[in-house]
């Protein structure tokens, strides 16, 4: 099975504090509801959606380099603190102040610290577990191992 990959639609770079530079992608209409991608690491503004999909939720899905990734200026000693202001300023630059937040991978801290700024809309809704489609329950205790009466970790809980 494959699956095509939009090209961005929009490519673009916004200053941010100090002068330095966050370079962004976009996919959609460009008056379709924004949406912040924060990809993972080994990712960068160009991780893509499927062909179609951005436009057909009427999405503008914008996607970002972090701070010393793809063509945004380093930070030297970047917090989440730091990524999150920069992200304030960025958001208010491209002219959608409280956008709701989309992660991915290594991006998921940043979008949490964004949340609990309360910069991002529908924050509560990231960390909510009634939102999570993986409900496993985690036991308490961890299974024994085979032949074992000592509870230890033997692969699984």
């Amino acid at each position: 099975m494959s699956v095509e990959i939009d090209p961005p639609a929009r490519l673009g770079e916004t200053e941010v504090r100090g002068g330095r530079l966050i370079g962004w992608a976009e996919w959609g209409p460009p008056d379709g509801t924004p949406v912040l991608l924060i990809p993972g690491a080994a990712t960068s503004r160009w991780l893509g959606v499927r062909a179609g999909a951005a436009e057909s939720l009427g999405v503008r899905l914008v996607s970002i380099d972090r701070p010393g990734l793809g063509v945004s200026t380093p930070l030297p000693g970047l917090t989440f603190a730091d990524l999150v202001t920069d992200l304030d300023v960025f958001t208010h630059a491209r002219g959608f102040p409280r956008p709701p937040v989309l992660a991915n991978s290594q991006g998921g801290p940043f979008a949490l610290a964004r949340a609990a700024e309360t910069i991002a809309s529908g924050a509560d809704k990231i960390a909510s577990p009634r939102w999570s489609i993986w409900r496993v329950p985690i036991p308490r205790e961890p299974k024994p191992c085979s032949g074992s009466s000592t509870p230890r970790r033997c692969g699984g809980w």
